[in-house]
């Protein structure tokens, strides 16, 4: 009742981050998933995202709650910097709550799109990383990769445009081919194919 009183100021929101690292140490996590109420976790929301992306997607997605988060009020609440909690929560509403809204479904493209981009960058630039750190990358990356290649190939209802904006410099050359044939240009999509395969 403290808490939902309180006002979203610096310092009451450091307490509220305080008292959630305490409940995070001493509740497991079905308590949160059951007993959260809407008002409380839009005030502690920052403040689980800090300690636990996990746990704060958890709740999210949570199907024990009686009435479900707005969509819009999520989204609009969540820290940019969390990519993490974004992509999972928005993978849960494409995938698990057939959301087919053409907004969500971009933004999901665009943000595994970075997320493969910047994993991109970092294993270039990985420096004296020894061979089991270089192969735990190549791995995520691939990982990654494949998740964003499925949902290019799978969804109809976000903007190839905007996705081929974000990725038109980078060397995910197969994500372009994929979009490309999303819009009807087939060949672009072969010289893309015989450049990289060498065919």
């Amino acid at each position: 009742t403290v808490l939902i009183c309180l006002e979203r100021t610096p310092r009451k929101l450091r307490l509220i981050k305080n008292l959630v690292r305490k409940l995070l140490l001493s509740k497991p996590p079905r308590y949160f998933k059951q007993h959260l109420t809407r008002t409380l976790f839009w005030n502690i929301l920052d403040g689980v995202a800090d300690i636990d992306q996990d746990l704060a997607t958890a709740i999210l997605t949570s199907e024990m709650r009686e009435k479900q988060l707005s969509s819009e009020k999520v989204i609009a609440a969540l820290d940019s910097e969390k990519v993490g909690i974004h992509q999972r929560y928005l993978q849960w509403l494409i995938e698990d709550q057939g959301c087919e809204d053409p907004h969500y479904h971009t933004s999901y493209a665009l943000l595994l799109s970075k997320s493969a981009m910047e994993a991109f960058h970092m294993e270039s630039n990985s420096g004296e990383k020894n061979d089991k750190e270089i192969d735990s990358d190549i791995q995520f990356i691939y990982s990654l990769r494949e998740r964003l290649q499925l949902f290019l190939q799978a969804s109809d209802l976000y903007d190839p445009e905007d996705v081929l904006d974000v990725i038109a410099e980078s060397e995910l050359w197969l994500e372009k081919a994929i979009l490309y044939r999303k819009m009807g240009q087939e060949n672009i999509v072969l010289q893309i194919l015989a450049l990289e395969t060498g065919g």
